[in-house]
């Protein structure tokens, strides 16, 4: 019979193989892919922080997310046409939520949907800590793509779940870009909140993990124009406040990534990501580079009327231009603001040498 037992053992494993072959096959075929227009342009718009869903059984908290979306409506109308709307995390604040998450995910997002402009998520530390029905990261996710998001699940062999890339061809179908994203982590660790790990690493991190690089690095194409979104910004965000003039404001400190293990360096090191944008703090939107090296690091603008601070609501725009016969790509960015107005040149900021913040803040 030891025969008998090796050939089902053999079988099994060939099973095995199959399925994680299958499953990373179809990751890999779900890659989705958005054009420039004729012109040779493609504009991104950034809304972060919306945090609809707070206080839902008082009235404060409905008439917040009222603002919230009129804020949205009133820059795509000044903005339009757009090719993708980006939103980079907290567009909903779970842990007030009680009742279904998706009620105000969807809120969140029919902006999009009313106005047939392709949408991607990446989620912030917030999104997922509902009590009610619906509110896991898979949850979110599955939602989110049943309602025509080009989201993707990432990879299930990393950790957290909006881990995807977006291509770009030119109006030939030429590959000429890439929109990175990262999730960053929700620091809550709710039994089963990710379905796929144990561990605190992998359901408390509130940072972009090595498995997550060595993805990035596995994929990556360093003949590729690309872009990287994410929630909670690197620790490289507070060097660039402290050390570089930049331009924007930082009303918020910096509550940036407590470990760093290394994603700004493979940006460096590949040589593809030429700006990343982040959210998480809501009275920061700045933007600079460190000197001698070619990566543009920014916030977005807080756009919606849930979550903390007063600051006037906003988002950040991205305006990509590809040369017709190189297929080399440059990018303008500005923000526009709830009232309509456009800022081109933030405020300077000069080295903060004398006070710098050495500690993420939480």
């Amino acid at each position: 019979m030891w025969w008998y037992q090796h050939i089902i053992i053999v079988i099994v494993l060939l099973i095995t193989i199959t399925i994680v072959e299958n499953v990373e096959l179809n990751y890999l075929n779900n890659v989705n892919t958005l054009y420039f227009n004729e012109n040779s342009q493609f504009k991104i718009i950034q809304f972060t922080d919306l945090h609809y869903g707070e206080g839902e059984s008082t009235d404060w908290g409905p008439e917040q997310d009222i603002n919230s979306t009129r804020v949205m409506n009133t820059i795509l109308d000044f903005e339009s046409p757009v090719d993708l709307i980006v939103f980079t995390g907290d567009l909903v604040t779970g842990n007030n939520v009680v009742s279904n998450a998706t009620k105000y995910w969807q809120e969140a997002v029919q902006v999009a949907i009313d106005r047939s402009i392709p949408w991607i998520v990446a989620f912030g530390n917030h999104d997922d800590l509902s009590s009610g029905t619906g509110g896991s990261r898979d949850d979110l996710m599955a939602f989110d793509q049943s309602l025509g998001s080009l989201s993707q699940f990432g990879p299930l062999s990393i950790p957290g779940v909006s881990n995807y890339y977006i291509n770009l061809q030119n109006s030939m179908h030429e590959m000429i870009g890439r929109l990175w994203v990262f999730d960053s982590g929700d620091g809550s660790c709710p039994p089963g909140n990710d379905g796929r790990f144990t561990g605190s690493k992998y359901q408390c991190n509130t940072y972009i993990t090595n498995e997550q690089i060595q993805w990035y690095l596995n994929e990556s194409d360093p003949t590729l124009f690309a872009m990287a979104f994410f929630h909670i910004p690197l620790q490289e965000y507070m060097d660039l406040w402290n050390y570089q003039t930049c331009f924007g404001y930082n009303n918020d400190s910096v509550a940036c990534q407590p470990v760093n293990e290394g994603l700004y360096n493979a940006f460096e090191k590949v040589g593809d990501v030429k700006v990343v944008t982040v959210g998480h703090n809501h009275g920061n939107d700045y933007i600079g580079s460190i000197p001698g090296h070619n990566i543009t690091m920014c916030y977005g603008r807080h756009s919606g009327y849930g979550g903390y601070g007063t600051w006037e609501r906003g988002a950040r725009v991205f305006q990509l231009q590809a040369n017709p016969f190189t297929n080399d790509i440059t990018y303008e960015t500005w923000i526009r603001y709830e009232t309509g107005q456009l800022q081109f040149q933030q405020p300077i900021h000069y080295p903060n040498q004398t006070n710098p913040q050495t500690q993420c803040t939480v």
